[in-house]
């Protein structure tokens, strides 16, 4: 297992050289991310022809035959042309590919899904802390795409998933020390400052959804483990907000992109911009119903309208036609799967809370996805590599034992 601990750390590596060393260099560590993916790539190989075992499930599977007719109906539209963008487009494709069905493996392999949960949180943290530490001035604060070199969409779906992840990757649940929580509540509140300021509507929404459908599904588990020492953490998690708030937040309220976008000046170019992104999703169903049968060719939609569709569901339906389904069928099983989980789960274990849970998660990544494309972006590869290996351990465990264990 020593081996998966270095693929591991160059894992943490690809992720903390954009979301961390990019922030807040504005450049990337000189050949960082090929160096960090070779070495997980040639330790998670190492362990595979150990162990002499490697399952690819019907998801991998899906994305691998995706990529590959993807590459050739592409090669096949751009015959002719001086352009070979779509090879490397595609080749990213692969790569992001990898790393999904590396943290599966490894989350395999350990009989665990901590290692995704805490990819995630770090990436978060660390993306949060070089924001906020990027630059002195409040104003570059406030303006995310100049501050920390990324989109506001994609700094506020970070953030999102790490207040998820951040709570449920470290420690027993039942036995959390005092240090834990408040480190846990640190790195949540430093999510909420960033994604106020950057002001990413759907990430905020989506947080929101999570907290319902916890209190909704998750409330009851929640109660009977209510102890005094829950109680305080709470209350302290509560004191801390308020401060937060008042002290940190409302003075610049304001000057945020959210509060410009909602009610002050751009609040016309916000109105602007939802007619745009339906306009996207028109147009893009349009080249679908054009092209039906291999789409426009991979990435060619941003290449002919000059942005993305700003939409996972969308984007590979005009991009590749029918074969984009074999890139959306693996978010049906996924979800499928994870309501069997549920209702399979013995009522009231902490093994169906554990599932109810992940379909948290998993209902809040979907709903983000309506505003981002996933297949151009790395972060969601470990929430989906988190999610293909909650379900195939979750299995494993059902078929053994009939219950789940406690530990992630």
């Amino acid at each position: 297992m020593k081996i998966l601990g270095v693929a591991k750390a160059a894992l943490y590596g690809i992720f903390l050289n954009y979301y961390c060393y990019y922030v807040i260099r504005g450049v990337f560590i000189p050949g960082g991310t090929v160096l960090f993916l070779a070495l997980a790539l040639l330790c998670v190989g190492a362990d595979v022809l150990q162990q002499k075992r490697l399952f690819v499930g019907t998801e991998i599977k899906c994305w691998i035959a995706y990529a590959i007719l993807s590459l050739i109906t592409t090669a096949f539209i751009t015959i002719g042309s001086s352009s070979m963008d779509f090879a490397s487009d595609i080749i990213k494709y692969v790569q992001r590919l990898a790393i999904i069905m590396m943290v599966a493996y490894i989350c395999e392999r350990e009989n665990s899904i901590k290692f995704g949960l805490r990819l995630m949180a770090v990436t978060a943290v660390a993306l949060a802390i070089s924001v906020i530490t990027v630059t002195g001035d409040i104003q570059l604060k406030l303006d995310i795409t100049s501050g920390a070199n990324l989109s506001q969409n994609d700094t506020g779906a970070i953030l999102a998933f790490g207040c998820f992840t951040i709570i449920f990757a470290w420690g027993k649940r039942r036995k959390a020390s005092l240090l834990l929580s408040s480190l846990k509540t640190t790195g949540i509140v430093l999510c909420l400052i960033v994604m106020f300021l950057a002001g990413s509507r759907k990430s905020i929404i989506a947080l929101t959804l999570m907290l319902v459908l916890m209190l909704v599904l998750c409330s009851g588990n929640y109660l009977a483990r209510l102890n005094f020492k829950r109680i305080f953490i709470v209350l302290i998690v509560g004191i801390a907000a308020y401060l937060v708030v008042s002290e940190m937040l409302l003075p610049y309220a304001e000057q945020t992109s959210l509060y410009r976008r909602l009610f002050g000046l751009e609040s016309d170019v916000t109105v602007d911009s939802d007619d745009l992104r339906m306009d996207l999703y028109i147009w893009a169903m349009e080249e679908f119903f054009e092209h039906p049968f291999w789409g426009m060719g991979f990435n060619r939609y941003h290449l002919e309208y000059g942005v993305y569709t700003h939409s996972t569901y969308v984007e590979p339906l005009a991009c590749s036609g029918l074969i984009g389904l074999l890139y959306l069928y693996p978010y049906y099983l996924i979800i499928k799967k994870q309501l069997y989980l549920i209702r399979v789960s013995k009522r009231g274990s902490y093994a169906r809370l554990k599932q109810k849970e992940i379909f948290v998660y998993l209902c809040m990544a979907l709903f983000i996805a309506v505003g981002i494309p996933y297949m151009y972006k790395d972060a969601p590869c470990i929430l989906l590599g988190t999610f293909v290996a909650s379900q195939r351990i979750s299995f494993r465990e059902l078929r053994a034992t009939g219950q789940t264990s406690e530990d992630y």
